[in-house]
């Protein structure tokens, strides 16, 4: 397996898993952060959209298939009140905008095919026809929105994590917000300028 080397424009910090800790103050604002938000990576795995949806996640198939449980780690990021989500309304927004995509979809294609008819015929459409192209684009639209990260995805985001699991490197968008998160890890965080993947 061949490594490469990737260089960063700037820094990202190293930080030893296990003993990590982010300053009391939201990445995203800058406010005093009053609350905690989970993101559980799992490095070079697939992710579902919901947890049940996963293989690995319902006990009696992974006894059944011989799947292990893969290595997780979740951080725990203080936040803002502004900033604070919750997985499951991410996940239920996701999943209404797959759905309005997929009958979007087919309605489009029926308005499609009826529009290039009368365009052949030389009738003029119906205004459904045009309603329907309108729709589609705005569901897709608010798709794109769903499916774009989280304003702490933004801030905070991983870069990976070295072989053994053991140190994950985070790219900071706010400047300052990553130097008092080396403040609050003076032993185990360092900045690097790049790193090699496999």
């Amino acid at each position: 397996m061949s490594t490469r080397r990737e260089v960063f424009n700037e820094p990202v910090v190293r930080v030893a898993v296990d003993r990590i800790r982010f300053p009391k103050k939201c990445p995203v604002c800058g406010a005093a952060a009053l609350h905690l938000t989970r993101v559980t990576v799992a490095p070079g795995r697939r992710q579902y959209l919901r947890p049940i949806w996963d293989p690995s996640y319902n006990p009696a198939l992974r006894r059944q298939t011989g799947l292990s449980l893969p290595e997780t780690r979740t951080l725990l990021i203080p936040v803002c009140e502004d900033h604070l989500y919750s997985d499951e309304d991410y996940c239920r927004y996701k999943m209404l905008c797959m759905l309005a995509d997929g009958f979007s979809i087919v309605a489009l294609t029926f308005a499609l095919l009826t529009l290039g008819s009368n365009l052949w015929l030389g009738k003029t459409s119906d205004a459904w026809v045009y309603g329907v192209v309108i729709l589609a684009i705005a569901s897709f639209i608010l798709s794109i929105a769903a499916f774009r990260p989280k304003p702490i995805e933004s801030a905070v985001r991983i870069v990976g994590f070295d072989a053994g699991f053991q140190n994950i490197w985070l790219d900071f968008k706010n400047r300052a917000y990553r130097d008092e998160f080396m403040k609050e890890n003076p032993m185990t965080a360092e900045l690097v300028s790049w790193i090699l993947r496999a």
